[in-house]
């Protein structure tokens, strides 16, 4: 048995006559997915959610803000400074929600939302049109941005959550 490294990946082949060996590439999910971490600013029992502006795509939707991840960033990073850039704001990047995957240009975006606490100060607009700290049924009465809309619930259920 020969070991092959293949871009970021190992694989293990039998050997075989050379002529029968052939490179194959990586996994084409891999190479197409666009990672984009959301933020679920949670305080005091309600969410921030920005609506995206004229000049985005899917202008007039809702969804919880946040970013692409760049090469070399860990999703806390890549939050982090999305926040900052869209919302002026600095957070305190807490623990997983939940990922959406849907497809994306002939590939896959995965929406990575992470719960987020904001230690002070107010967001400003730089790119969205409007915020709102919403509540838990206040969610439901908003047009959301469809790789969004799954997380609804379970922002809803974090909410809820006693004390």
């Amino acid at each position: 048995e020969m070991r092959f490294v293949t871009g970021v990946q190992t694989c293990a082949l039998p050997i075989w006559p050379l002529s029968l060996i052939a490179v194959l590439p990586l996994k084409e999910e891999r190479l197409s997915e666009l990672r984009v971490v959301a933020g679920v600013v949670v305080r005091d029992r309600t969410v921030l959610v920005a609506r995206r502006g004229p000049t985005m795509s899917n202008a007039g939707r809702w969804e919880c803000p946040g970013g692409k991840v760049e090469a070399g960033e860990t999703d806390a990073i890549a939050l982090a400074r999305e926040l900052h850039e869209e919302l002026t704001i600095a957070v305190c990047v807490g623990e997983h929600l939940m990922d959406v995957v849907v497809p994306h240009n002939g590939g896959t975006l995965r929406l990575v939302f992470y719960v987020c606490a904001l230690p002070h100060g107010e967001p400003a607009l730089t790119e969205h049109d409007a915020v709102r700290w919403c509540t838990a049924d206040e969610l439901l009465t908003l047009k959301w941005q469809t790789a969004d809309e799954p997380a609804v619930e379970p922002i809803r259920r974090l909410l809820s959550v006693d004390d």
